[in-house]
């Protein structure tokens, strides 16, 4: 460490006898009066002027009592730094080998020459940053703070050889954090509109920074024990995993529905011969009778002639089995199956897995079948992914809901509670109902579905899949009145029966917006005690997947003979009157080639549009 030497430069000098002890109000007090005392103009490269201080302070009352050194060392140099005008940076940190109980921290001036860098400059001019670096001096600029953390005591040593022009300040004030901190509930940019016409200094991102600091210190998972984390949504990384169950052994894992689809978009298309096999069709056996120890797949002897045969799985197939894999994913104990029965967690994977295996068997893929079991359908992996699994809350999620939007959203429950306003979700509901009673009405049905109205679910994949739960077989068999009426008390439920039909009369008795059963388990069991439904209608679909893009296939077929015709007639004049309406499909085309010739994944959602979102 470098200690003060007088000789070497005339400084100010202010130090206090070992004995003697400031708080550290004081200590900024005196550092400012001294440079005060020096004058107020700021000196460049002026050796004649600066600053040597050393002090000891007490620190009862300055820390808090789960301060930690490093914390207590970052307080005291912001006090300094107030006092003072400069920034200090953090330079190294050494704790006593005689005394564990003592710590000593190294701060720099941040305009210290030596901790300039030499600038990387990139070798295109185009791409060079234009901004320039910070001013620096030689002053030496060192403050070195030694804590004990026994006797609540700190010393200081402060050395400033040039006191320097000091840096634009444009620190987030205490007055703006107590802003900050009283506002957690609402959103950065709404905090900062909040502040930016009185603090025209403060700037959006250091907002930002800050509620995110406090919003993660307030953040307590209160019902999670403090340390314990319940539920989880990540991608389809094991390590990951892997690594989130050995923190909490107890946390309830689910892969989201759209990483669900990618990984399996991305495999099915690889056609990478694999360097090993890990599938076991013993294990495999062990788990379900079913499977045949026989089905597994073999590498060749020859793997250089046969890794360019090699097909992972037709392109024919891959969306069967996207499709069969999704609707194994929204399968629930809940809804009932073909036959009309409540089958269990066990049973509907047990089923799943059956399906898959029959699957590949049929079509030969030894190796899809052990990706799948390994990957997917094994037992240590089969409740990340299927909705049947029991799934927790997602307590970030309530904390948000209750803590931050509370304030608005209790003003609009009196609204709701009084009727003086509707729930948002009734408009969209009245919106998709009347779309889907105007198109599915007039479908016919074929094929045979269970359908129960009073209770309102259906087994098909529509069903399933719909937001609001609706279907054509439920809409074609309800007697229900699509009138202002019926939308204004039409409630939803979080149990079988789905919706709770209430008429005008019973309507004026108000119920809770979110309904809630203390016994969904026995609601179940009672209907799945008796193993089937009396109820069930039989409603028939004939539903033609195929038939859209046959339509499809054939108006671009037909186009394509029309645009033939008359390019051999050399008719320009009908090119150019019909150039606008090939703009949609010309547009389509691109965007999708473009997103296929991507080589970094696309985001989300911001980096899609209709053309490429659902490929």
């Amino acid at each position: 460490m470098d200690e003060p030497d007088e000789n070497e430069h005339d400084m100010a000098s202010i130090e206090h006898d070992e004995n003697e002890v400031l708080l550290p109000e004081k200590m900024a007090e005196e550092i400012f009066n001294k440079i005060s005392l020096v004058g107020s103009d700021e000196f460049f490269e002026n050796e004649l002027n600066g600053i040597n201080f050393k002090s000891n302070i007490v620190l009862d009352g300055f820390k808090d009592e789960d301060d930690t050194p490093q914390e207590i060392a970052k307080k005291i140099a912001n006090l300094i730094s107030d006092s003072d005008g400069y920034y200090y940076i953090y330079f190294n940190y050494y704790s006593s080998k005689k005394n564990n109980d003592l710590y000593t921290f190294q701060y720099r001036c941040s305009q210290c020459r030596s901790l300039a860098k030499k600038p990387r400059k990139h070798q295109d001019l185009e791409c060079q940053r234009d901004r320039e670096s910070i001013e620096r001096f030689d002053c030496s600029g060192t403050l070195r703070i030694s804590i004990n953390m026994i006797d609540n005591h700190a010393s200081i040593y402060l050395k400033h050889e040039i006191l320097h022009k000091r840096p634009k300040r444009n620190r987030v004030t205490e007055e703006i954090k107590n802003e900050i901190k009283a506002n957690l509930h609402l959103m950065p940019s709404d905090i900062y509109r909040r502040l930016e016409h009185n603090y025209p200094e403060i700037t959006q991102k250091q907002i930002h920074a800050w509620w995110t600091t406090f919003i993660k210190k307030k953040f307590i998972l209160l019902y999670l024990g403090m340390d314990q984390l319940i539920c989880m949504y990540t991608d389809k990384d094991l390590a990951q995993i892997s690594a989130i169950r050995k923190v909490w052994p107890n946390i309830k894992i689910q892969v989201c529905y759209w990483h669900f689809k990618k990984a399996l978009k991305k495999r099915l298309a690889d056609n990478t011969l694999p360097q090993r096999i890990i599938y076991s069709s013993y294990d495999a056996h062990s788990t379900f009778s079913f499977i045949d120890i026989e089905f597994y797949p073999e590498l060749p002897e020859n793997r250089s002639k046969a890794r360019n045969n090699f097909m992972f799985c037709p392109k024919n197939l891959r969306p069967r089995i996207i499709s069969m894999m999704e609707h194994h994913m929204h399968l629930h104990s809940l809804i009932p199956n073909s036959e009309g029965t409540f089958i269990t967690q066990e049973e509907i994977w047990k089923y799943c897995t059956k399906e898959m295996y029959e699957f590949c068997v049929t079509n030969n893929l030894k190796h899809l079948w052990s990706y799948m079991w390994q990957n997917w359908y094994r037992g240590e992996l089969w409740p990340l992914w299927a909705r049947s699994s029991i799934s927790d809350r997602i307590y970030l999620v309530i904390y948000i809901l209750i803590a931050q939007l509370t304030p608005h959203h209790q003003q609009q429950y009196y609204k709701y509670y009084s009727g003086r306003e509707m729930p948002s979700w009734r408009k969209e509901f009245k919106k998709e109902f009347k779309k889907e009673w105007g198109i599915l009405t007039k479908k016919k049905l074929n094929n045979t579905y269970l359908t129960n109205v009073e209770n309102w679910f259906c087994n098909c994949t529509r069903f399933l899949l719909n937001r609001f739960f609706l279907c054509k077989h439920l809409i074609q068999l309800s007697s229900f009145i699509a009138n202002p009426s019926f939308f204004r008390n039409v409630q939803r439920e979080r149990y079988i029966s789905i919706y709770n039909f209430t008429t005008q009369e019973t309507s004026s008795i108000r119920r809770p917006l979110l309904s809630v059963t203390n016994n969904l388990s026995t609601m179940s069991s009672n209907y799945a005690s008796n193993n089937s439904l009396a109820d069930v209608t039989a409603v028939t679909d004939n539903d033609n997947s195929d038939q859209l893009f046959e339509n499809y296939e054939s108006i671009l077929q037909d186009a394509l003979l029309i645009v033939q015709e008359q390019r051999k007639a050399n008719n320009i004049k009908w090119a150019q009157a019909v150039e606008k309406s090939f703009e949609g499909i010309s547009t389509m085309v691109t965007d999708i080639k473009k997103y296929k010739r991507r080589i970094t994944n696309p985001r989300t959602w911001k980096d899609h549009n209709k053309y490429t979102m659902f490929l």
